[in-house]
Parts: structure tokens; sequence; C-alpha cells
């Protein structure tokens, strides 16, 4: 009992002792692995363990000590060794990792690189290099660039090539169809051009000695998602974009709202209203009510079906081609994007 300033208390002296380094990580980091979370994890076997991919082997070791563990999955579990898989082509025998400090060492000997940024920077090099064989330059997304990164182990890039005939398709769609769907990197003319070159990148992770055939399987797809896109693209053409308003009505924009169709109504009510206050000449006035009509045309067209993301892209296409004034066309374009609808901006 002591007293204080605040009245008398109870103190207690608790002594605790200290545990070893390797005691504690044994005990936490079953728990580190079975705490992870994620959009994608699976179960396997019977048991109710989740994880990205199912748990074949764990490599758990304290500088040069493997760590005691065992993760339980129903009636599987899978024990703590110092022993590692390789790359499944490159390196197929499983390794020992001598130390933890090894473990970067080791892996990349077997055709693993561990560190994502010396990957990345292995796939600009390597990416920049082949487009630069065809006198051209690889675009290169960030997103994309970051997604790519994480699929490899040894990435390797490979040069790809596409009939010329393709480039008269709109560029954004050969983009997409090369980004969204392959994980294609395209291959531009030279560094912020928009003139694309009948060229791909894509980044393996198999044997580099396989590199053709690998390049001639990557060309075969391409050319089908292109051959399809062309189609969408000739099919929409076949009549004005303006006769598309109808379908509209079958859209629904909000269960309280109504359909597109009657938002489109709406949009060209407030052009209609700007207009005033800006007391624009009849000249604009009428082009701000057609491109309001039209601006939510493309939604039904087999392309934007395809590509919700090239909405107001493909609008602004189809307009020209359909005869409507470029300043029409424009305008189509930069509402769409103005309602930030997409997640980024057109390519040039």
């Amino acid at each position: 009992m002591r007293s204080t300033d605040k009245g008398d208390f109870v103190f207690i002296q608790q002594k605790i002792p200290g545990r070893s380094t390797a005691e504690i990580l044994t005990e936490l980091a079953p728990q580190w692995i079975l705490s992870l979370e994620g959009k994608r994890f699976m179960r396997w076997g019977d048991g109710d363990l989740r994880f990205p991919r199912p748990i074949r082997w764990l490599v758990a070791l304290l500088d040069g000590a493997v760590l005691p563990l065992t993760l339980v999955n129903g009636s599987e579990s899978c024990t703590s060794d110092r022993l590692t898989q390789a790359h499944r082509v490159l390196h197929p025998e499983p390794i020992a990792i001598a130390s933890a400090s090894d473990y970067v060492t080791c892996l990349r000997a077997a055709f693993i690189e561990v560190d994502p940024a010396e990957r990345q920077q292995r796939i600009v090099t390597q990416a920049q290099a082949a487009a630069h064989s065809v006198g051209g330059h690889a675009v290169m997304e960030p997103d994309l660039l970051r997604e790519v990164r994480d699929l490899v182990e040894s990435p390797s890039a490979v040069l790809g090539q596409f009939d010329p005939a393709f480039l008269e398709l709109p560029p954004e769609v050969i983009v997409m169809e090369m980004e969204s769907h392959q994980r294609y990197f395209p291959v531009v003319k030279s560094e912020g051009s928009s003139q694309l070159l009948p060229y791909f990148i894509t980044i393996s992770n198999g044997d580099p000695a396989k590199s053709d055939i690998i390049s001639a399987g990557n060309a075969r797809v391409i050319r089908a998602r292109l051959s399809d896109g062309k189609y969408f693209f000739d099919l929409d053409r076949k009549q004005p974009l303006a006769d598309y308003l109808d379908r509209l009505e079958s859209v629904t924009f909000q269960e309280n709202l109504g359909s597109v169709r009657a938002k489109v109504d709406r949009i060209v009510k407030v052009g209609d209203r700007i207009a005033d206050q800006l007391q624009v000449s009849e000249t604009e006035r009428a082009y701000i009510q057609r491109a309001a009509l039209l601006c939510k045309a493309d939604l039904v067209t087999q392309m934007v079906g395809e590509f919700p993301e090239l909405q107001g892209t493909m609008g602004q296409k189809y307009a020209l081609s359909s005869g409507e004034p470029p300043e029409v066309a424009t305008a189509i374009l930069n509402i769409t994007y103005r309602e930030g609808q997409v997640t980024h901006c057109p390519k040039p």
C-alpha cells in the first residue's frame, strides 16, 4: 500500500520472463499467415484454410535454423522446412536455403526474382529494347506494368506482330484489346507519339529460348481479338449514331429515374438552359443540343458493350462517321469524360 496525492493505492510488481525470438516467431508466424485478407482467397481440400493459392510448402528460417511451424487444413498439413520450389520451367528441382539471409540470392540463382522493383525494372528495360528493335517505343501504363510485374517470377519480354491492316481500327480499340484482355504493351512510333505500329510486347514467365513459339501463340490470340473488334466496329457503323437513340429506352439509368433515354432528354434541357445563360449563337446552340442528344447513343453499340471504358470515345468516332459536325463529335467525347464515367482519359 502506498499513499499518493490521490489517495492510497495498492501497487503490484510483476516480472515476466523473456522468451526467445524463435519461440515468439513460431507462435506468431501462423497467425500472420492465417490473418491475411484479400478479394480472391480460396479454399482447397477438405479444410477451411483460406489463401490466394493452395499452400504446398512452407519455408520458415531464423538465421540458419528452421522454425517448427505446421499449418493444418482439414486432413492435410504442411510443415516448415528449408526446401522451396524454384522456377517450374527453368529450374524444376527444389532448392535448399541454408540461411534466411540467403533467401533472395538462392531464389535468384534458381530463376525467381523476389524483389518486385527489380522485376519491374527488368520488364521496362527488356520491353523497351524489344520495341526499339523494330524502331518503336513501348507504351507502359503504370497500372498494367504493376499488374504484369506481379504476374511473373522471371520476366522475359517477347516481341509479337499483328496484321498491319488492323491499324485501320481506332487506336483506342487496339490498345484496349491489348491492355485489357491480353496484358500486352502496345508499341508506338516514338515516345509521346500516338501512331501505333503493328507490334506488341508480352511478358513471359517461361523459357526465353521458346520466345518464337510464345510470340506466335500470342499473335494468334491478338489476331482473334482484333478481328472481333473490327467486326464490332464495322457493324456499329452500318447505321447512323442517331439510330441508336430508341434502344436507350430499354436501358435503365436508375430505378426511380427511368431509362437512359429519359436521362438524355434531361441533359438536352440542361444544355439548353446553359446555352441561354451563356448567350451563345444559334449555331453553337444547335451543336450543344445535338451533342446532348447523342452523348449516350454509343452505350448500346456492340463495341461499347464489349468495352464500356470506350463509351464516349466510340461516340465521337461514330458521330464523325455518321456525318455529324466535328464540334458535335468532340462535345460527345468531352461530355462523357466530364461525367467521370471512365477511369482514364482517352488516348490521343
